[in-house]
């Protein structure tokens, strides 16, 4: 088996091992000994620890870590800070009347806001929390 191939499987294997890694979604490549680590994790911790792994692995050159970071979006922490941002820029109600859903890191926004102010003040908080990568602005406006 060429040595790229056994140091690859070996790779594999720690990252596997390591209850602190979700090894599913990181990729693997080796060429020359230098080891490419692509794909997505939740949170920096977990990055770091996949190159720490594989630096100690005898055999390997280097590594180039392109570990995306994702971290998991929680519709209750999405809630928290909408409804936070809502309750300092707009009337008391208003922060009651945007129904938020969340369908894997995106939100939805739909309900009913006051003024232009309060629904800015929405989607920036929306597009504020950790995670999220889209938002869709279903809002109306109800004087």
């Amino acid at each position: 088996m060429d040595t790229d191939q056994q140091l690859q499987q070996d790779v594999v294997g720690q990252l596997d091992w390591d209850p602190a890694i979700n090894a599913a979604q990181v990729g693997v490549d080796v060429h020359d000994g230098v080891v490419t680590l692509a794909g997505h994790v939740g949170t920096p911790g977990e990055k770091w620890a996949a190159e720490q792994i594989v630096r100690n692995l005898t055999g390997v050159r280097g590594v180039d870590n392109a570990i995306a970071i994702k971290p998991a979006v929680a519709l209750s922490a999405v809630k928290h800070d909408i409804e936070g941002a809502l309750l300092r820029c707009a009337r008391r109600d208003s922060a009651h009347r945007v129904d938020i859903r969340l369908q894997d890191d995106e939100v939805t926004l739909s309900g009913f806001v006051s003024t232009w102010d309060e629904r800015v003040c929405a989607i920036h908080a929306a597009w504020g929390a950790p995670g999220v990568r889209n938002v869709v602005d279903e809002m109306q406006m109800r004087l």
